[in-house]
């Protein structure tokens, strides 16, 4: 009947797997460009060496991007690469059934399918309460005094304010840097989620483990 959040523990997940097997764990994921734009905006700090100072991190998983994260010139570019690793790791040591996939995206434009989704995977229920917890607007949503746009029902109106206010050159070099670390498939360029791609994206995922979790 506990609940653990940690933003920061996505490299930790699969040693939360090895170590507690029967913990469920819930893994919500956010567009690679809303986070980086969202913590360049915030000023977090620049926390690459953090990384590539374990030396085991890096034998183990970074040694072949460790070049290229050191190279990352913008805020923006070096959180892109910050969000990569927090990612990457995880995908790595984890398999199809180790992890539920949330999605902040979803969350917003599809709350019930998304909901739906996790308490199923919990063996939970839940009632319309929920909804109204979802609906309230976050900080997150108005960085820089940008709101996102209101969902319809089918998401297509919905925006974040990342869309508008990065520069294309700036969302093609995230897709690129995405791509290099093998995590395309998770958003697949664009800005909802992709849930097949996602879930054949974890280690020993198959093409009919992701289909079964849309």
């Amino acid at each position: 009947s506990r609940i653990l959040k940690d933003v920061r523990c996505t490299l930790m997940l699969g040693w939360f797997r090895a170590r507690f097997p029967g913990m469920r764990i819930v893994f919500v994921l956010r567009h690679p460009c809303a986070v980086a734009y969202s913590r360049t905006k915030l000023g977090w700090d620049d926390i690459r060496e953090d990384y590539l100072g374990q030396s085991d991190l890096v034998e183990d998983h970074l040694a072949p991007f460790a070049a290229a994260i050191r190279a990352a010139k913008s805020d923006f570019e070096r959180h892109v690469f910050d969000w990569c690793v927090e990612n990457y790791v995880a995908f790595r040591q984890l398999a199809a059934d180790d992890a539920h996939l949330a999605f902040y995206e979803n969350f917003c434009v599809d709350p019930e399918r998304e909901l739906d989704r996790l308490f199923a995977f919990l063996g939970r229920p839940y009632d319309a309460r929920v909804f109204a917890t979802i609906a309230r607007a976050t900080t997150s949503a108005y960085v820089a005094g940008r709101p996102r746009t209101a969902p319809d029902a089918g998401g297509s109106a919905w925006k974040e304010p990342w869309q508008e206010l990065l520069s294309p050159t700036e969302i093609e070099q995230a897709y690129q840097i995405v791509a290099s670390f093998g995590l395309q498939r998770i958003y697949g360029g664009a800005p909802l989620p992709d849930i097949e791609g996602a879930y054949g994206t974890l280690a020993g995922a198959t093409e009919s483990a992701g289909a079964e979790r849309r």
